[in-house]
């Protein structure tokens, strides 16, 4: 009866450590979900501020407005709210606020409402280069003005349900200038 008594508390022992294995495996699983949720909450906002700025990049190249044919080569413009002009020639607001709201609101809403945004185009090249093969035109009258479109958005300060992030964006833009169009296209 001696080896019976000494062996009661055994079995509790035995139970108790494994209660304490299976709760620290359940905490680690539930740290590595959060981990997780947080990882896409943060790829989801990624991607919105992306699509956020291209929506604008795109509406600069769709607008012929926004790219004119003027200035020389590495001629710069820039829409008023970019943070540091001093390399822009122009700073001037081609960039209007219902163009941005109706680009933006393809997207997203108005779920960008609190957000920044800043566009600059500078010329890469003179009108008189000739256009790429390939892209449907004659080499002939015609020529392509190439163009580096930068959209910075900046939603950092957004609630991240309606968007957020910051990125920034360079698109290339071909205008085509015909022989007879002069300067400003």
């Amino acid at each position: 009866m001696s080896s019976y008594r000494s062996q009661r508390g055994a079995v509790l022992f035995t139970a108790l450590m494994f209660l304490i294995v299976v709760t620290f495996i359940a905490l680690a699983s539930i740290r590595s979900g959060v981990l997780e949720l947080r990882m896409s909450l943060n790829d989801e906002i990624r991607v919105s501020a992306f699509q956020q700025a291209q929506s604008l990049a795109d509406w600069v190249a769709a607008t012929p407005a926004a790219t004119p044919v003027v200035g020389d080569e590495d001629f710069k413009r820039c829409s008023t709210d970019v943070i540091d002009n001093a390399d822009c020639d122009v700073s001037e607001n081609f960039v209007t606020e219902a163009a941005i709201i109706n680009a933006m609101n393809v997207v997203n809403g108005d779920g960008w409402a609190n957000s920044e945004f800043s566009v600059a185009i500078q010329r890469t090249g003179s009108e008189e280069a000739p256009c790429p093969r390939g892209i449907g035109t004659t080499a002939v009258g015609t020529g392509c003005a190439p163009f580096r479109v930068t959209v910075v958005y900046d939603c950092t300060e957004c609630n991240p349900q309606n968007g957020g992030g910051r990125v920034e964006i360079n698109e290339g833009v071909l205008v085509f200038v015909t022989s007879g169009s002069g300067r400003n296209f």
